[in-house]
């Protein structure tokens, strides 16, 4: 069995099928990420994989305003900001590794260089 970086767990439910769904498909998104660049992959599979976290993302988070807009969620606005905030990051990743500073994403991943 493949190592797991990240594991879901059903604390982390929301009891919403597609939004529970769309967090699992992330966190094994994570994990290949994360193995991938552990194991020393080709930087296209890397890129390849960054590029489909961030799209992943993208679309969930605006699956998950809609969600937070139509129920009139109280803590919309701060939450839809963390968002921005981890698109900002996948951005700088996305950029790092076009300008092949696995480096850095390596310590910002990994938590070493």
């Amino acid at each position: 069995m493949s190592k797991l970086y990240v594991a879901w767990s059903d604390d982390y439910s929301l009891g919403d099928d597609q939004i529970d769904d769309d967090h699992k498909q992330f966190i094994d998104s994570l994990n290949s990420l994360y193995r991938a660049i552990d194991e020393g992959c080709e930087f296209s599979a890397i890129e390849g994989l960054l590029s489909q976290i961030a799209e992943l993302s993208a679309a969930h988070f605006a699956r998950e305003e809609r969600i937070m807009d139509w129920t009139h969620f109280p803590q919309r606005d701060k939450h839809a900001d963390e968002h921005s905030r981890f698109l900002g990051f996948l951005d700088e990743m996305v950029l790092s590794f076009e300008n092949k500073e696995l480096a850095m994403v390596r310590r910002a991943m990994l938590g070493n260089g």
